[in-house]
């Protein structure tokens, strides 16, 4: 940006060596406070506007801008510059030029930009009251030989407009239905220091269709000079009918005084891709509600510790589930030894004679490695969780890294519930995840102590080692989501997601083979490649116009070989392998046809989850018809588990972020806390959801826990 001073001492010359040249090149108007005026441009001249400026204009915002009443007489001369407007008050200065080439190639006729207010000791000591005015200085110049008729507008804010201070005893400030056009920006002036603020949030409202983009700036850095100080300290976001930006007390103590700026965007396309090219009524004045809060340093303690007490409920109840089985086994012992002790009391013991009992071949003995199954598949979460790691601490550092602008605009947080901590801008997010971590390591300790009490030679195969890989995976899944609420994106999303795959995939197995033999390494190996390969494939041919009916082969190829699998096993497939069909069918044309609703890496969860589930029921429905009794405890996980499920989707669907859509129209969706001021929605999912899935996995393992004394080779396949 040219300085004008600058551009006046390049000129000053002129004023000395021809003084009669000077006149005939410059036109010196001066202008009072009046807000629009327009003026002819003659061919060969500079006009030049002035305007003096006291100790009163201090710390007042002006807002300027230039339009060209009549934009069709120049469209001749092409897409380059015709007019040039440069502004200087002595400490900030700032250019205009027309026309202005918009991001679909239209040409815009007008412009406006704010220019930063001198200050109080810009016009001298104010002790000695010897104050020096100052003058502001507007020159308008064209690099063509006719004359142009130019209209300009300017607008002083006055402090009291956009200074933000706060009342004793108040910690919100708000200003309501503030009008701004393109050419009309507003801006806001905070004094850090002087407010004694520790963090600040600030909440920007509006009702109207509006594209807009806010940024944050030091006082002492203009808006549209680009440096690296401005880059470390700028933040800049676009946002349509809301946006939250909150200031940590590391950030604010960088900052002595910021302003902040909301520019209305000519295009809509940066805040949505579909929308149209260009905006029909963009000098519409648009309104926004600001609210400024104050927040003073909070504890965390309250809704922290309450999480960790309703997370202890699930190991005190796994304690006092077995605790009850021993007792009751204790019980059942003690009655049995008193029937033992009266039969061999009896005097009829003597007279009686033993039955015959036929002789039985005896059972060759196979020698066992009965850790090998295991050792083998807890080589997976081990081998996937130093992947998870080294993710965690890459987005970390990507997070942390990056410049605040790319932050605002790359991570899709909930910004109207996000509680920070440390460099963690959603906190409160990444800790609810905790409660996958403990119920994952619930459900192992309860499998590895169920496992000593399994018969060995009746009832279902023992697939307690699938049940503890389960268990370690959904362990994994706490820590893979926390990564991706580091920063919340389409990539990160992938990263946790393949564990809920595998998770889906092992109990789809699990449920398939348990009344066949025990589970093989091999099937969890090739589910693991596969759901991984499946993952990549889908990043890696994201671009590729044909994906999703690639994607749908592949579907129905599995699907294809999983019912022609089941029904060389048993007939009782048939008429659920036809509506498992229909469903797979209908659930592939609504990933093909409702692209926009369905995004590319939804599917493969979408898929391996309603499977799962569908799966899930055809068994329960089996044990029903087959007359096989399910146990109350079975009964009771299974209810607990439908009706978790049942609370999770409703704040799963609350929907307050959306990274498959732009990042403005993401942050519209925001919502406030629900629960003490620091579980939101999305945390809410995460507590329910932790929970309904021990639930089913409880469900899952407990389900044949009724066939634990019917021989192997009497039990119903299906």
């Amino acid at each position: 940006m040219r300085n004008f001073f600058l551009y006046l001492l390049i000129i000053s010359p002129i004023y000395a060596s021809n003084e009669t040249e000077t006149t005939e090149i410059f036109n010196v108007i001066k202008f009072t406070n009046k807000s629009d005026f327009t003026k002819t441009l003659a061919p060969g001249k500079i006009d030049i506007h002035y305007k003096s400026l006291s100790i009163n204009d201090a710390l007042d915002l002006a807002r300027i801008s230039i339009s060209l009443p009549n934009p069709k007489d120049f469209l001749v001369y092409g897409k380059d510059p015709i007019i040039e407007m440069m502004v200087s008050n002595g400490r900030d200065s700032l250019t205009l030029n027309l026309p202005v080439i918009q991001n679909n190639g239209d040409l815009a006729w007008d412009e406006g930009k704010l220019l930063n207010p001198l200050l109080p000791n810009d016009f001298g000591s104010q002790k000695k009251n010897k104050n020096q005015p100052q003058t502001l200085f507007i020159t308008v110049q064209s690099r063509l030989n006719v004359e142009i008729l130019y209209k300009i507008n300017i607008r002083f804010l006055d402090r009291s407009q956009y200074v933000v201070r706060w009342k004793d005893g108040n910690s919100t400030h708000e200003y309501l239905h503030q009008h701004l056009t393109f050419v009309k920006p507003i801006g806001y002036y905070i004094n850090v220091v002087e407010q004694k603020m520790s963090n600040l949030k600030i909440t920007l409202l509006s009702e109207d269709d509006i594209c807009a983009t806010l940024v944050t700036v030091p006082n002492n850095l203009s808006i549209y000079e680009n440096s690296d100080q401005l880059e470390k300290f700028e933040r800049r976001l676009t946002l349509t009918r809301r946006a939250d930006v909150y200031f940590s007390e590391n950030e604010l103590s960088q900052l002595t005084d910021f302003r902040i700026f909301v520019f209305v965007n000519r295009n809509d396309q940066e805040c949505d891709s579909e929308a149209a090219n260009h905006r029909k009524d963009q000098n519409r004045a648009k309104k926004l509600s600001f609210f400024f809060e104050k927040i003073d340093k909070s504890s965390y303690f309250l809704p922290i510790s309450v999480m960790f007490l309703v997370f202890l409920a699930p190991i005190f109840g796994v304690a006092g589930y077995f605790w009850m089985t021993k007792v009751n086994k204790i019980i059942i012992r003690s009655g049995g030894s008193g029937i033992l002790i009266q039969l061999n009391n009896s005097s009829d013991i003597e007279n009686s004679t033993a039955p015959e009992l036929p002789e039985l071949p005896e059972v060759e003995e196979f020698p066992t490695q009965p850790n090998l199954l295991q050792s083998s598949m807890l080589k997976y979460p081990l081998a996937i969780i130093l992947p998870i790691f080294m993710h965690a601490i890459s987005e970390y550092h990507k997070f942390t890294q990056t410049s605040m602008a790319n932050r605002d605009e790359i991570c899709f947080h909930n910004l109207a519930c996000a509680k920070p901590f440390w460099e963690f801008r959603a906190f409160n997010n990444i800790l609810s995840n905790f409660g996958y971590f403990v119920c994952g390591s619930v459900f192992v300790g309860f499998t590895l102590v169920k496992k000593g009490q399994m018969p060995k030679n009746s009832g279902v195969y023992d697939c307690s080692d699938l049940d503890v890989l389960i268990g370690f995976l959904l362990v994994l899944q706490s820590i893979g989501s926390s990564a991706y609420h580091i920063c919340p994106n389409v990539l990160a999303f992938q990263f946790d997601t393949p564990c809920i795959q595998i998770i889906s995939c092992l109990i789809i197995i699990r449920q398939s083979i348990i009344r066949h033999k025990s589970p093989s390494p091999h099937i969890s190996n090739a589910i693991f490649v596969g759901v991984f390969a499946a993952n990549f494939a889908i990043s890696a041919l994201a671009s590729w116009i044909f994906v999703r009916f690639a994607i749908a082969i592949f579907h129905f190829s599995t699907i294809f070989a999983i019912i022609r699998w089941k029904l060389r096993e048993t007939e009782h497939f048939l008429v659920f392998s036809a509506i498992f069909g229909i469903l797979n069918a209908v659930l592939a044309l609504t990933y093909l046809i409702f692209t926009k609703i369905v995004h590319l890496n939804h599917i493969l969860t979408f898929l391996t989850i309603f499977n799962c589930t569908a799966y899930l029921l055809y068994y329960t429905l089996m044990k029903i018809w087959k007359n096989e009794e399910i146990l109350k405890k079975t009964a009771i996980f299974g209810g607990l588990a439908v009706v978790f499920w049942g609370f999770a989707m409703v704040f799963y669907l609350q929907g307050d972020i959306d990274w498959t859509i732009s990042p403005a129209k993401s942050r519209a969706l925001n919502k406030p806390c629900l629960i003490f001021d620091f579980f939101g929605s999305h945390d809410m999912w995460h507590v329910f959801s932790a929970f309904a899935t021990l639930f089913t996995f409880f469900y899952v393992s407990l389900v044949d826990d009724n066939l634990s004394n019917v021989p192997r080779n009497c039990l119903n396949v299906f």
